[in-house]
């Protein structure tokens, strides 16, 4: 079962995050192991909508934004069409605007607002996108 994403566990895990921490991450996107990179892209997305993060939708923005059509559909849209689960927790919640939702302040929508931006470049578009045969 996986588990929810938890801003407790994020917020600590954000205290270990510096230079080099972000040096093994674009080291890690830059191969050629889609395994690597989706692992990566979904620990990115699971940081996102954390401002205090420096490995937020920003981060993930200046990541993917450069990249050739081509390149980030072989990495990035393969990623998440792959492995759903992290992004639909993303969608859940804008969509139920559950607990985390009512305590975000302005920043923390805008991020997460990003970054499920990033999921709608994905071709053909996750499911977790689709509710009731319409898109978000």
């Amino acid at each position: 079962m996986k588990r929810p994403l938890s801003n407790v566990q994020i917020n600590d895990d954000v205290q270990n995050i510096d230079e080099r921490t972000c040096y093994w991450i674009d080291l890690c996107l830059r191969q050629e192991e889609i395994e690597l990179q989706s692992l990566v892209y979904q620990t990115l997305l699971k940081q996102s909508y954390i401002v205090e993060s420096p490995l937020n939708a920003r981060f993930l923005h200046q990541n993917l934004y450069p990249l050739k059509m081509s390149e980030r559909d072989g990495s990035w849209t393969i990623a998440i069409n792959n492995n759903t689960g992290v992004p639909k927790q993303l969608v859940d919640i804008v969509l139920n605007q559950n607990t985390t939702f009512k305590h975000f302040k302005y920043e923390n929508l805008e991020l997460l607002s990003m970054s499920i931006i990033w999921l709608f470049t994905c071709e053909p578009l996750p499911k977790c996108c689709i509710v009731n045969e319409h898109t978000i």
